[in-house]
């Protein structure tokens, strides 16, 4: 990764790997993929950091990789713009894909035995479709910034399923998703500005929310919650 320049493809083979330190990816357009899908290399919680990969760069591709934790930092965590996270796994950390900057794609991406699965905190704009996150100890996907989409994703038996909290956090939609088995709560929306009539809170449309605690839970918002099945 270090000699990496733009546009390079760094693959890595079937293995186990354990780094010293984070890896990071600070130069745009750069893919890191693992060679073969069906057997993605498994990167180990480094030895002397917390978090596993940092991309700090535009453009960038994570592809076929498998992170697995020791309950700490962040397996993944996306501090740049156009960040493609596609077909990886993730065990084990404190959260499995922190955006913390930029629109993103998270796609076919698993995070199971987590803190919290995926936060979105980034530009707004994200999208996370096909994801699968289950027995998060708190939150399978944590939103705090606006104008994301979580798609055909499933998220099971976490605290709560998903929560969408605070006032950026606006003009988010769920769909197509199931959400079931969650302890304590399904979908979470809890002080995010809006109206009924003209611009919701959250929309959460075309959804299985099933077998939660409680399956939709809304505090101080306005959410469009039609055609699911409850």
């Amino acid at each position: 990764l270090d000699a990496a320049t733009t546009d390079d493809t760094v693959r890595v083979s079937s293995g186990t790997f354990e780094e010293r330190d984070t890896l990071v990816v600070d130069t745009d357009g750069v893919t890191l993929e693992g060679v073969t899908a069906g057997d993605r290399p498994v990167i180990q919680s480094p030895r002397t950091a917390d978090n596993g990969l940092v991309v700090a760069a535009d453009d960038v591709t994570v592809a076929n990789l498998q992170f697995v934790g020791d309950g700490n930092g962040s397996a993944v965590s996306l501090d740049g713009d156009d960040t493609t996270v596609r077909n990886v796994r993730i065990q084990d950390w404190e959260t499995g894909v922190s955006e913390v900057d930029g629109t993103n794609l998270i796609r076919g991406t698993a995070v199971v035995d987590s803190g919290s699965g995926i936060l979105l905190d980034g530009a707004g704009g994200t999208t996370v479709e096909f994801a699968r996150i289950s027995r998060s100890d708190t939150r399978g996907i944590l939103v705090l910034g606006d104008n994301n989409t979580i798609r055909g994703s499933s998220v099971f038996t976490s605290t709560i399923g998903i929560d969408i909290d605070g006032n950026a956090a606006t003009d988010n939609t769920i769909t197509e998703t199931i959400v079931r088995g969650n302890n304590d709560i399904g979908v979470r929306v809890r002080n995010v500005p809006g109206t009924l009539d003209s611009n919701p809170s959250a929309v959460i449309q075309n959804n299985a929310l099933e077998s939660n605690g409680v399956n939709v839970f809304i505090e101080d918002g306005e959410v469009n919650a039609t055609s699911n099945w409850w």
